[in-house]
C-alpha cells in the first residue's frame, strides 16, 4: 500500500532501509505489541478497544470467474451467499463476513486463504467468488470480473505503532511522511 511513499520516502532518506511483514488483523497488533515490529496496518474496526490513527477508506469489490453468469449484471449483492465463496482469512476479522452478518447472511465459504494473489488465482480457475480490496485488483493480471458491490462495502485502514518515545528516529519520520502525504495513497 505504501509503496510509493516508500520511494518518495527514500529519495529523501536514502540511507534508511525498509523491512516489510506481511500480517492479519490478529498478528499485525501482536507484532507491534511484542515490538516486533514498529507500526502496521489495520482495520481499526477489529481493534475497537485499541488507539488507531485513521489513515484511508477503501472500497471492496466482488471478484468472479470471467464467464460466471453473475458477470452479465452491473454489480452484484447478497446473491454471492449461493456462491462457493473464497474468504481472504485476515485474523480475527474480516470486512465482508462482517457485512454478511449485518445483512444477517451466511456465506458459502469454500477455502479460506491469507495471500489474496492466491484468491485471485482460485476465482480464475472457476473454484469459487471473493470480496477483495480494491486497492489489491487494481493493477492485476489474473483473468478475472471485478464487480462493484451494492451496497457499497468499504473497509477503515488505520494505523498502529509503537509509543511515539520508543519508535525509531526513521519510523517516526516515515509515519509522519505518511500522514503528510496521504493522497500519494492509490
Amino acid at each position: 500500500m505504501f509503496l510509493a511513499q516508500i520511494q518518495k520516502f527514500q529519495q529523501q532518506y536514502p540511507q534508511v532501509k525498509f523491512i516489510l511483514h506481511q500480517g492479519d488483523y490478529t498478528t499485525i497488533p501482536e507484532w507491534v505489541r511484542t515490538n516486533q515490529v514498529d507500526f502496521g496496518l489495520v482495520s481499526p474496526d477489529a481493534l475497537p478497544h485499541t488507539d488507531v490513527q485513521f489513515v484511508k477508506s477503501g472500497v471492496l469489490k466482488a471478484v468472479l470467474p470471467p464467464n460466471h453468469p453473475l458477470v452479465q449484471h452491473c454489480f452484484v449483492t447478497a446473491n454471492l451467499t449461493s456462491e462457493p465463496f473464497l474468504e481472504l482469512e485476515e485474523g480475527s476479522y474480516s470486512e465482508p463476513l462482517a457485512a454478511f452478518e449485518k445483512a444477517h447472511l451466511q456465506p458459502n465459504i469454500k477455502l479460506r486463504v491469507h495471500d489474496d494473489y492466491s484468491i485471485l488465482s482460485m476465482v480464475e480457475l472457476g473454484l469459487g467468488v471473493s470480496i477483495l480490496p480494491e486497492l489489491v485488483l487494481q493493477k492485476t493480471a489474473y483473468n478475472v470480473a471485478i464487480l462493484p458491490i451494492k451496497p457499497e462495502l468499504t473497509r477503515n485502514i488505520g494505523m498502529i505503532s509503537q509509543k511515539k518515545e520508543m519508535l525509531p528516529i526513521a519510523s517516526q519520520y516515515f509515519i509522519n511522511f505518511i500522514m503528510e502525504n496521504i493522497d500519494l495513497l492509490p
